[in-house]
């Protein structure tokens, strides 16, 4: 964040990357204006690639993946977006136990596992 700035927009996974595995942080930061998306594992920086992607999202509050992991649970990550959410379906899962709900101010998709934060990236609605 302090060489790059803050992502357009992101996806974060911060758990296990299969069911029964060990627990690890993924980051895709994407940079519309510049064309460039960065890929993190634990922090770390794996890759830079191009992106040109076709959707860009305005949230109405700007949420800094830095914000957001696996210790917080559902009211904590309302607490911090300011709203509640509202239930999301997925069409299937490798996590049939995890949840989903999106929230609209801040344009974000976030997924609870086990009653924590799992998955969280900026979503679109209807598209």
């Amino acid at each position: 964040l302090a060489q790059q700035g803050e992502p357009g927009f992101w996806f974060l996974a911060d758990g296990p990357l299969q069911p029964g595995g060990e627990g690890h942080r993924v980051e895709t930061w994407f940079y519309p204006g510049r064309g460039v998306a960065l890929r993190f594992l634990d922090g770390t920086l794996l890759s830079s690639m191009g992106a040109k992607p076709a959707v860009i999202p305005q949230p109405a509050t700007a949420i800094s993946p830095a914000a957001l992991d696996r210790s917080m649970d559902q009211p904590a990550v309302e607490k911090l977006l300011g709203e509640a959410g509202v239930a999301f379906a997925f069409a299937s899962s490798a996590y049939p136990e995890s949840v989903a709900f999106f929230y609209e101010r801040s344009g974000l998709l976030v997924s609870f596992l086990e009653g924590r934060l799992f998955t969280a990236q900026h979503y679109v609605a209807g598209r």
